[in-house]
């Protein structure tokens, strides 16, 4: 289960563990999106550890928000932002 919080995060329940997902502080311009890129983060790197898949998930998140109207996240802004994504089980 995931459920964004906006400007609070994340919270994820996977695999019987809990996850406490910091947001990344970026300028918004537009929210529209950035649940869906948040999914479709964590979709993409599923297949490696929850920790990665939750990384990816902000970072496409806040990448997603970064952009006006209803532009998704682009993947240069996603790889600039991993180092910046924080994830803590709980």
């Amino acid at each position: 289960m995931l459920v964004t919080l906006g400007k609070d995060g994340a919270i994820a329940y996977v695999d019987k563990e809990t996850y406490k997902i910091d947001p990344i502080e970026v300028k918004v311009k537009s929210a529209v999106g950035a649940g869906d890129s948040f999914l479709a983060g964590f979709v993409y790197k599923r297949d490696e550890s929850v920790e990665e898949a939750l990384k990816w998930a902000v970072a496409s998140s806040s990448a997603s928000v970064m952009n006006e109207g209803t532009t998704l996240c682009k993947i240069k802004d996603v790889v600039n932002l991993l180092d910046k994504a924080t994830v803590k089980r709980i």
